[in-house]
């Protein structure tokens, strides 16, 4: 029996330290993330972007519109762990796994 793997890319970061959302910053005229997806939809149809909300991603929507095969995850707000703390990764990786299982 063959499973397709699922990929999940964290985009949700405040890059404060960066300045800039580092996924979209372009080198030779490409994004990162335009980059990481390229490489990832040769081994799946399966990409999920986590964000933390509705504005990032409408902003990866727009940057990425040569892929379709992209879903967006939304950070969980109804759950106890999304709080001013609790903002980080953890949030996302719980958030894109709960979304896909």
């Amino acid at each position: 029996m063959s499973k397709e793997i699922a990929f999940i890319i964290l985009i949700g970061g405040m890059s404060k330290r960066f300045g800039i959302d580092k996924g979209l910053m372009k080198i030779s005229g490409k994004s990162f993330i335009e980059y990481q997806v390229g490489i990832l939809e040769k081994f799946s149809k399966k990409i999920f972007l986590s964000a933390h909300d509705e504005n990032q991603i409408q902003k990866y929507k727009d940057a990425l519109k040569q892929f379709d095969n992209l879903s967006f995850i939304l950070d969980d707000t109804d759950d106890k762990l999304n709080t001013k703390r609790n903002r980080g990764p953890l949030l996302g990786i719980y958030s894109a796994l709960k979304y896909c299982y």
